[in-house]
């Protein structure tokens, strides 16, 4: 097949996938399955918030659907979980705090349950990417008695900066820990979506339970691509013209990481000539294209601290990052080192052990998120004037921030060595 034909069948496919997605439109507005009150109030990908929340009150044995541990047994047979439990003394705690944060101990559990005696901890993951020696810590809590769960929306492992360490894993195969041996992967669009389904037929009579678990699902449904009523003739075009559906996955998502990268590239180059006269090391230490927060940097090297203590980021240029992938600028603690620095305005959706403040990015009083193909559409070609617009855009609100903040760093750290001195 010659690459005019190859085109030819993309665009064949194409055409019939737009047929398929806008009957499917047509069927959730028919069923009413554009409501949802986790989209209308804009908590669709917060982790804690709406995911582990609503979990966790599932699970409970005590929880506000009065259903005893109904769910939570649903869930055990859904994960094979063997191990026994006491469902009478069975608490399951939300962000339940181990200790202070080391290299092997301590942090937060998104979701524990524990009879007081066997425990299982569920690391929960929308967006987010992976905190240094996560998987370690939690691993780490009581040993021996408890089962860690990574869960993500399609059971991706956990990234190396979670689970491996040369230091503490000397004994392990690589120095890191197994997936299936030391910690295990559940998936929202298999797990968490078949354990969901099992909890709305145990509670087809109790109506407002049973409503909000459906509404659960389709949000699921929505976030893992499976908001497909005749998912077979979905599966079936697509499996027909396998190759041509390959090659569009593949390229859409290249061109993707591509128009991303470039926007990133331009906005340090901006930034790199606006503070040439300054201290500052701007860098982009992740990738565009691997799993885990694609940042930008800006280190004050003036400050006598290292890399990555204290510094401003403006993230995420990529599918991971926090709070739906909204773009942000903040001073980053990054191992909430300085706890006496001032907070300054801050939503409390960030956690203020690490974020000091900060701003979300806009354009056109949106939020600028790289996640969203509408926006990636607006930024494709870099001659455009509506590209030069928006990264101009973009950088005159970082270069705002930058310098409005970057005093005041200055400020605390020689307030911070005028009292070592003094103390001396």
């Amino acid at each position: 097949m010659n690459k005019y034909q190859d085109i030819n069948k993309i665009s064949k496919l194409l055409s019939e996938v737009n047929t398929l997605s806008a009957h499917q439109r047509e069927i959730e507005k028919i069923k009413g399955e554009t409501f949802n009150i986790f989209s209308i109030l804009g908590v669709e990908t917060k982790e804690n918030k709406t995911h582990s929340n609503f979990i966790a009150e599932l699970l409970s044995p005590k929880g506000s659907h009065l259903q005893g541990s109904v769910f939570l047994e649903l869930f055990l047979e859904t994960i094979e979980y063997k191990e026994p439990l006491n469902f009478l003394n069975t608490n399951v705690i939300k962000e339940h705090h181990i200790g202070a944060k080391t290299n092997s101990d301590g942090g937060r559990i998104d979701i524990l349950i524990t009879d007081n005696n066997n425990c299982i901890s569920i690391e929960n993951k929308i967006y987010a990417g992976d905190q240094e020696n996560q998987l370690i810590r939690y691993c780490n809590f009581s040993k021996g008695q408890n089962k860690v769960y990574y869960l993500t929306l399609f059971g991706e492992d956990a990234s190396e900066m979670s689970i491996k360490d040369s230091d503490l894993l000397v004994e392990k195969d690589e120095n890191k820990l197994k997936n299936g041996e030391d910690y295990y992967t559940l998936s929202y669009s298999y797990d968490i979506l078949n354990w969901l389904k099992l909890c709305y037929e145990k509670s087809v009579n109790v109506p407002q339970l049973r409503e909000s678990i459906k509404q659960y699902i389709l949000l699921i449904q929505k976030l893992t691509n499976q908001n497909m009523n005749d998912r077979q003739k979905m599966i079936d075009l697509l499996f027909d013209n396998h190759e041509a559906a390959d090659t569009i996955s593949t390229e859409f998502q290249n061109l993707r990481d591509h128009i991303r990268y470039q926007f990133r590239e331009d906005v340090v180059k901006i930034l790199k000539q606006k503070f040439s006269d300054k201290k500052f090391d701007i860098k982009t230490p992740n990738a565009i294209h691997k799993k885990g927060i694609a940042q930008i940097f800006v280190f004050n090297k003036s400050l006598g601290i290292n890399e990555f203590e204290l510094e401003i980021s403006i993230e995420s240029f990529n599918d991971s990052g926090h709070h739906a992938g909204n773009v942000f600028i903040g001073i980053l603690d990054f191992n909430s080192k300085y706890k006496n620095y001032p907070i300054y305005e801050i939503s409390p959706d960030f956690d203020n052990r690490y974020w000091k403040t900060v701003k979300y990015l806009d354009y056109n009083g949106n939020h600028i998120n790289f996640r969203d193909n509408s926006f990636l559409d607006k930024i494709k070609n870099p001659n455009s004037d509506i590209y030069q617009t928006i990264l101009n855009h973009f950088v005159d609100q970082c270069i705002e921030f930058i310098n409005e903040f970057n005093p005041k760093i200055e400020e605390y750290f020689i307030s911070v060595k005028n009292k070592v001195i003094e103390e001396n």
